[in-house]
């Protein structure tokens, strides 16, 4: 019998190596042998977690597929599973069939969303938080910015973050030095300040602020002086012909304005200050040697500057510690206000507040309400110390265990790309000494099943050879002195080592021999230069990649091709010379790529003049080309004339009309319906239309589904989406771009990779954070924060040199790894794409020979070569690796490659043997049920229902939707009319959190209007009777007001009702909600004849009966003990609707 896996263990898995097969066959084997042990299977005992959804369901796809390939008999699967009985096997997955709604297979942020749900009381977060957009958040914390600005003023805040940076720059610069540019929160002055608290707090930063960074002391103004008179006076070196050295008269007129302005940063980021003044300075500028008493003046001034430098960066940081306590406080307490949060404040919270080390195991299962038994940990390189922190309290006790409990953790460090956004590849080694006890030894997974034996060859070949090749090109440390000593910090054994080499010595402490399990698969390596055009080289080398997929796709047109880049700005010009050659089924993924056709931008031009019928841009386009007469094919009564043939007078009622009109399309037909019939009417049509608009047009159909729900009440919102929508990975393109990032996880049967010269370069950059943080161990936390000076200040501070160096080692992994990510893609073509070997790339030292490019170059001799033979008048294919060996380009001719009859016969091999062909693959039928909406939004209002549309076909002009949107933010502040007057404060919150939700500045007029209609609508004696307590039978102590109540559940269609209730009113008898009226909040319908009315107050009253069930299930109320009002404030009506009849389901 084979042996069985070891009960606990951790995987190391490269590229392409059978990852999700491993977890899936070790999820079904636990399946099965707890059911051989204990009678049940019991699946959702397993707690298996991964990065992304799309992760999680091919695990949960893979884990049926185990199951059913072991009962159709399939061997290696059946030894895989242990061999069990065709009865268990059939037992285990009918149980796992009937818990999937019950499985914890799920991410990492979704586990974590759970956790935060269950233990929100305990964290510190509102009853109804949720995650929110980062927009909202981020507008929560501009606000909590705001808040701290005023407190403390905007001038004491520009030393906070200012280095160096003009004073008129810092208030420029400020919101995103402190929050971080848009996705970015991670590497923001507050990312770096919530890093802290995972290890010493604010007591880093004190350290950081305490350390004498110099033992050199601030000169006082007389000793200064005279100093500056020295420099002045000193005696100008001469050349050979007695001429004094003229270099030097501006050298030391510079050094004296530095010292008269007491600008030190710059003083000490001259270069003739570093050869004149630092240990081991060339004490030469230029040819000329630097006399020993100009040497003697500028080391002393560069003393006093150091001494001034180091006070200033160390009150700032004790400054900006503080600063930042008030500001993340400050932070928590915006988003609480409004609710939002992101993912990142989650696993924030629940690592620095969430104590689970305090709960019992027990507590935490009953609280969560599940038992955990096993615990399986996927992609675990990609994982936080925060996420980390709050995993480890799961593996101590799977692993702390002495009882059958399994645990798996599957990584691999090599392919640890997120660096930037937290993912620490270290912790894999830190899970496997900690736990060291508990662990058995597992097999690393090595024979890849996705790529070619010479691709996998040509990987060990290239990174074989990484560190050898890192001592070569890099010799520099960055580090001139030995840096003293800094409380918190052992500095490590390799300091003073180069920063590439000890990279990659970490990074090859990962590897493993690489190995194909598919020698069916033939296999080819090219290597091509694109023109030379030093001025715009990324245009250049987009050409070559579009003329090499252009080749490519005519000799291989069933395979799929993924071109990977570093940047997206390099994927846009190759995405445009792929358009001038004519390419079709190109897409670029990383940004919505629907936005290149104009078919896309005319449709959803139309959705911009529904929600706007004053868009003179959204008018212009939907104008334009054949799209008029399209629009006319699908709705008659839609005449799109152009803004030019109708009189100035009439646009405005003209552009109404085409927006009611539309809006009447988006009811009638729906949002996929009504782009679907576009689409059929564009393929009817009788003109010639790219196939690429058409493509787009497919696309957006299909995109258009994820987004429909956004379409009522603001069809503008479905616009932002659309614009703002990432592409997912299942495309119907063979031809893929995407950056290196995007590409993770996936393969395509030949990868074009660009940029291996100019982009790709294996050393990290060398910038740090305003602030540096230093962290011996991942897990501790972080020890000490110190100030980030510039490169040209640090080599004047040892320690500050030292700890750049450790954090430039961190960010060196990144790049490695992504090398190697783009060379694992593929399946069995790899073909690189250089700019020109120039001149100035021979030069000792120069960027090209720390780039991935002279890697692989240096690996294989023969590209090396052949790349500087061709320098920049011979671009094109110079050298090709096949399985019969390698080739170079001879003079005069081109490279004829052998594989390619081999690439067809395999493809041809591939196909279905009758019936192939490569026509393109029909329209999917567009069957349309009758739409079901799904509700969003702010009030009852955000859902439409079939029976009245007036509240939809209702032309809203800007005036009334900024009047209506503060009438609402007035309202949510109002608890009783008798109440205290909201301060200038809130109402200016008030006022930018309206401008937030309507995406644009209200005018003093449009606030000052709405706010007048607010009070006198107050005084309409419908509406105030319900903001006093005795339209609620009780005293005020015994009422409670929740405005903006969140609400998510059914109405009786079915239909998903998810919005927020504008005031729910509770009435308590010796604590217990005996009673509650749910409250809407209804704008508009001043004009409403009775009739009309009685329709509008039919179309809310579903969705108002559905919040009110909610109501019902939360405090166990009966129908009767829930009353539903409307309260119609610009009509000044409040209608109480009557209990839905007892035979109605709501």
């Amino acid at each position: 019998m084979p042996k069985p896996p070891p009960r606990r263990s951790v995987v190391i898995a490269n590229a392409g190596c059978g990852k999700t097969w491993t977890l899936s066959t070790r999820f079904a084997r636990w399946c099965l042998d707890r059911l051989a042990r204990e009678g049940e299977a019991s699946p959702e005992r397993i707690l298996a977690l991964t990065f992304t959804r799309k992760a999680a369901g091919e695990i949960l796809e893979a884990v049926v597929q185990r199951f059913s390939e072991a009962i159709d008999g399939d061997l290696s699967v059946l030894e895989a599973l242990g061999h069990p009985s065709s009865e268990n096997l059939r037992a285990a997955m009918m149980e796992f069939a009937r818990a999937i709604p019950r499985l914890r297979l799920t991410t990492i942020d979704g586990f974590f969303n759970q956790l935060t749900r269950t233990f929100s009381n305990e964290l510190g977060l509102p009853e109804n938080w949720r995650v929110a957009e980062e927009t909202e958040i981020r507008a929560a914390r501009l606000l909590a910015l705001e808040r701290v600005l005023e407190d403390r003023g905007i001038k004491e805040c520009f030393g906070l973050v200012k280095d160096g940076m003009p004073k008129s720059t810092v208030l420029q610069h400020l919101e995103t030095e402190l929050l971080g540019s848009k996705g970015e929160m991670a590497t923001s002055v507050l990312g770096i300040y919530r890093r802290t608290l995972l290890g010493r707090g604010f007591h880093a930063w004190i350290t950081g602020s305490e350390h004498q960074f110099t033992n050199h002391l601030i000169r006082n103004g007389d000793d200064l002086t005279k100093l500056a008179q020295r420099l002045s006076e000193l005696s100008l070196p001469l050349k050979k012909d007695g001429d004094p050295v003229q270099a030097f008269v501006k050298k030391r007129d510079l050094l004296v304005r530095h010292v008269h302005s007491a600008d030190w940063d710059a003083l000490l980021e001259e270069n003739f200050v570093h050869q004149a003044g630092l240990p081991g300075g060339t004490r030469k500028h230029g040819s000329t040697a630097i006399p020993s008493e100009w040497t003697n003046v500028v080391q002393e001034l560069a003393h006093h500057a150091m001494a001034c430098v180091s006070k200033e960066s160390k009150d700032r940081l004790f400054d900006v510690a503080e600063f930042l306590t008030e500001l993340d406080a400050a932070c928590w307490q915006a988003q609480a206000e409004s609710s939002a949060y992101s993912f990142g404040d989650i696993a924030s919270r629940l690592a620095v507040h969430g104590k689970l080390e305090d709960w019992s195991w027990e507590w935490l299962q009953y609280r969560l309400d599940t038992q955990i038994d096993d615990l399986a940990l996927d992609e675990f390189q990609d994982t936080s110390v925060d996420q980390m922190r709050v995993l480890d309290r799961l593996m101590q006790e799977v692993n702390g265990s002495d009882d059958e409990r399994r645990f798996l953790l599957v990584g691999d460090p090599k392919q640890s790309i997120y660096g930037w956004r937290g993912g620490t590849p270290e912790l894999i080694e830190k899970v496997r000494e900690k736990y060291s006890q508990s662990l058995e030894a597992d097999a690393p997974l090595k024979r890849s099943f996705r790529s070619c034996p010479l691709l996998m060859d040509a990987v060990s070949h290239i990174f074989k050879d990484l560190e050898r090749h890192a001592a070569e090109v890099d010799p520099d440390s960055g580090l001139s002195q030995e840096p003293e000593l800094v409380e918190g910090v052992d500095w490590p054994d390799n300091l003073a080592e180069p920063v590439l080499s000890r990279a990659s010595s970490l990074w090859m402490q990962g590897w493993n021999s690489h190995e194909s399990a598919r020698e069916d698969l033939p296999g080819l390596m090219t290597w091509s230069v694109a023109e030379y055009d030093k001025s715009a080289w990324q245009s250049a080398n987009a050409r070559a990649v579009a003329t090499l997929i252009e080749q490519r796709q005519k000799l291989r047109p069933t395979a799929t091709i993924g071109v990977l880049a570093r940047t997206n700005k390099e994927l846009a010009e190759i995405y445009l010379a792929c358009k001038d050659l004519g390419i079709a089924s190109v897409s670029m993924e990383g940004k919505s790529d629907l936005l290149d056709s104009l078919l896309v931008q005319q449709v959803l031009a139309l959705f911009r003049m529904a929600d706007h019928p004053d868009d003179e841009l959204a008018h212009y386009l939907s104008t334009r080309w054949v799209f008029p007469h399209i629009a006319s094919s699908v709705a008659p009564d839609l005449h799109l004339e152009p803004a030019e043939n109708i009189s100035s007078d009439q646009r405005s009622q003209v552009r109404n009309e085409i927006a009611s009109k539309i809006r009447r399309q988006l009811i009638a037909r729906g949002a996929v319906g009504f782009v679907s019939d576009i689409h059929r009417a564009v393929c009817g049509a009788s003109v010639s239309i790219d196939p690429r608009e058409l493509d787009r047009l497919a696309e957006l159909i299909s995109v258009s589904r994820v987004y429909e729900a956004l379409v009522w009440p603001r069809p503008l919102a479905f616009v932002e989406a659309i614009e703002g929508h990432r592409q997912g990975n299942q495309r119907s393109s063979g031809i893929r771009l995407m950056t290196i990032h995007g590409s993770k996880g996936l393969g395509f049967d030949e990868v074009v990779l660009t940029g291996a010269k100019k982009s790709l370069g294996l050393l990290g950059k060398n910038e740090v954070s305003r602030f540096m943080t230093y962290e011996e161990d991942p897990i501790e936390g972080t020890q000490v924060v110190l100030p980030g000076p510039n490169g040209q200040i640090r080599p004047w501070f040892p320690s500050l040199a030292a700890v750049a160096s450790e954090i430039r080692v961190r960010n060196t992994i990144d790049p490695i790894s992504m090398a190697y990510v783009a060379l694992t893609r593929a399946k069995t073509a790899v073909h690189i794409v250089v700019q020109p070997f120039t001149d100035s790339d021979r030069k000792k030292g120069s960027s090209v020979q720390r780039s991935f490019a002279w890697l692989v170059a240096k690996s294989y001799s023969n590209v090396a070569e052949a790349w500087m033979s061709a320098g920049t008048d011979n671009p094109g294919l110079v050298w090709a690796l096949e399985d019969h060996g390698q080739t170079e380009r001879e003079e005069g001719a081109e490279i004829q490659l052998e594989s390619d009859s081999r690439f067809v016969d395999f493809d041809h091999s591939s196909l279905p043997v009758e019936g192939f062909e490569l026509d393109r693959p029909p329209l999917p039928k567009l069957d349309r049920k009758a739409r079901i909406g799904l509700g969003r939004g702010r009030s009852a209002s955000a859902t439409h229902d079939r029976r009245d549309w007036s509240a939809l076909l209702e032309i809203r002009n800007d005036a009334v939707l900024d009047r209506g949107t503060i009438l609402h933010e007035r309202f949510r502040l109002l608890q009783w009319i008798d109440g205290s007057a909201p301060s200038r404060q809130t109402l200016a919150n008030a006022r930018r959190s309206a401008e937030r939700l309507l995406g644009r500045v209200i005018t003093d007029t449009s606030w000052e209007s709405a706010n007048a209609e607010f009070g006198q609508a107050l005084q309409q004696p419908q509406i105030r009777e319900w903001f006093v307590p005795e339209a609620h039978n009780a005293a005020e102590n015994d009422l409670e007001v929740r405005n903006e109540f969140p609400v998510l559940t059914r109405d009786g269609d079915g239909r998903v009702i998810r919005g927020r209730l504008d005031r729910l009113v509770l009435r308590r008898e010796a604590g217990q909600v005996v009673e509650a009226w749910v409250m809407d909040h209804k704008s508009g319908a001043i004009a409403l004849d009775d009739d009309s009315m009685r329709d509008r107050i039919q179309h809310y009253a579903p969705q108002l009966e559905a919040y009110a069930k909610v109501v019902m299930d939360r405090w166990g109320l009966t129908q009767q003990q829930v009353h539903c009002v409307l309260l119609f404030f610009e009509r000044g009506e409040a209608k109480v609707l009557p209990p839905a009849p007892k035979n109605v389901k709501i």
